[in-house]
């Protein structure tokens, strides 16, 4: 299938589009927590706009309070497994509560 590139963004239109870095999409990319990329070359790849707009519109988001209070450093999740980890630690803090 032929794609324009109004519907195929590069890694970077698709990290601009986000609103974040390329690198921020690289490590959503490791722990599969971004939508899959096409092999466009060898060396060159490709995002579907329609399935970053349905990431993005599924995509959990937070409400954002005030930061200074209860505020906690947290790492960002490097592999599929920290990032379960994350998501039962959230689970278990909402059955508690």
């Amino acid at each position: 299938m032929i794609y324009t590139k109004k519907e195929m963004f590069s890694i970077r239109e698709a990290a601009a589009y986000c609103g974040f870095s390329v690198s921020t999409l690289n490590r959503l990319r490791n722990i599969q927590d971004f939508p899959k990329a096409l092999n466009i070359s060898i060396r060159r790849i490709g995002f579907l706009r329609n399935e970053i707009d349905e990431w993005l519109r599924t995509r959990k988001r937070s409400i954002v309070g005030d930061l200074s209070e209860h505020r906690e450093k947290i790492r960002c999740p490097q592999t599929p497994q920290d990032l379960e980890q994350v998501r039962q630690k959230h689970i278990r803090a909402k059955l508690a509560s």
